[in-house]
């Protein structure tokens, strides 16, 4: 054989020679291999059909097992299995409520489990913590025993949701409540603050004032006291005065007395001389 690479510049040409029972050896085993693929492919497609064969009787025997207003296992979302209530069974689909959950969904049947056969597999399973999962599995207990159904616990379930909506709702408007008494609680707090920062503020300029007046009131005293004293003297220089002045008189008059007395004397004097 020959092979040939073409260039712009020049061209190659390279001859190999092959043996021709490899070729026969190759022709062979591909042969073999299309055959192999093709018996794979065969049992494939026959264990494919018996899967289908055998899924399609477990549909129809589930199909005949389960029935309408019957408790069953059925997926949910987040959960392998919940317990729900079958409304509905259809060809291919099965509608199922929740218990528990005020919600439902529709299920193909090999989502779906009979409660009573399954329930030791599925409980070991379980997140058995979970108080809604524990309440959904007693009352799908008690609707299998007969001691409520369906709708009783939907009830009860549409009355907690109410409940718990309720107190919520309770709880916010508490919440709001408080909320807007602290913010007017706040609000006092402030203005009363404000007010004994301004009373506060009036109780300095009046202590002040009273400072002011107090030393004012002393030295006004002080004055008066003064003035007091000034008048006390002047007083008593007039009184004096008088005194000193009264005396002179006194002593005047006793002068004058004197003198007469003198006078007197002496004209007695003379008219004794005179008659002697």
């Amino acid at each position: 054989t020959s092979l040939w690479f073409q260039n712009k510049t020049d061209q190659l040409i390279i001859e190999v020679q092959i043996d021709i029972n490899i070729v026969l050896n190759l022709q062979f085993l591909m042969k073999k291999k299309k055959y192999k693929n093709q018996r794979f492919n065969q049992m494939k497609q026959n264990n494919e059909k018996k899967i289908q064969i055998i899924t399609n009787k477990n549909k129809m025997s589930s199909q005949k097992a389960i029935k309408k207003n019957q408790v069953v296992w059925a997926k949910l979302k987040g959960y392998p299995w919940w317990p729900s209530f079958v409304q509905f069974v259809g060809k291919q689909e099965i509608i199922v409520n929740f218990l528990g959950e005020n919600s439902h969904a529709t299920l193909k049947f090999d989502q779906v489990q009979d409660f009573k056969q399954y329930y030791n597999q599925n409980v070991k399973g379980m997140n058995i913590k979970n108080k809604k999962l524990i309440n959904a599995i007693y009352a799908g207990q008690r609707i299998i025993e007969g001691k409520s159904t369906f709708e009783q616990e939907q009830k009860n379930v549409i009355d907690k949701n109410n409940n718990q909506v309720f107190f919520l709702l309770f709880s916010n408007k508490h919440q709001k409540i408080l909320n807007r008494i602290k913010k007017i609680l706040i609000i006092l707090l402030n203005q009363l603050l404000r007010i004994s920062i301004c009373i506060l503020l009036l109780i300095k300029q009046v202590l002040q004032q009273l400072k002011i007046f107090k030393i004012k009131k002393k030295a006004i005293k002080s004055k008066l006291k003064k003035i007091k004293l000034k008048n006390l003297n002047i007083q008593i220089t007039q009184k004096l005065d008088k005194k000193h002045t009264a005396n002179f008189k006194i002593k005047i008059k006793a002068k004058k007395i004197t003198k007469k007395i003198k006078q007197n004397f002496k004209y007695q004097m003379k008219i004794q001389t005179f008659l002697t």
